[in-house]
């Protein structure tokens, strides 16, 4: 099963926590993040190790097409979010996150 998780959203209370992403058991999870977030992406690629790969430096319809071919995709209140939203891929989009 393939899962795409979007860290990155321009305010910090639309971000995903972490301990969301660090809970999935099994699986690839494909990471998404914008170039200020490249940091926390190889973060979370280390901790989840080899189910994990960052899928940055895409464009918008690169993106949407690996989108596209996920069982799952996972994000907060976002752009990349509502573009995933275009895809038929099974969508949780979370709004308002205060942590």
């Amino acid at each position: 099963m393939k899962i795409g998780f979007l860290i990155t959203a321009r305010l910090k209370s639309e971000r995903l926590p972490l301990k969301i992403i660090k809970d999935l058991n099994g699986g690839q999870v494909l990471i998404f993040a914008g170039p200020e977030e490249r940091e926390l992406s190889l973060e979370i690629k280390k901790k989840l190790g080899k189910s994990a790969i960052l899928a940055d430096g895409y464009s918008l319809g690169e993106a949407a097409a690996i989108i596209g071919k996920c069982q799952f995709f996972i994000a907060g209140d976002s752009g990349m979010g509502h573009i995933a939203s275009t895809t038929k891929t099974n969508l949780i989009l979370i709004f308002d996150l205060f942590y």
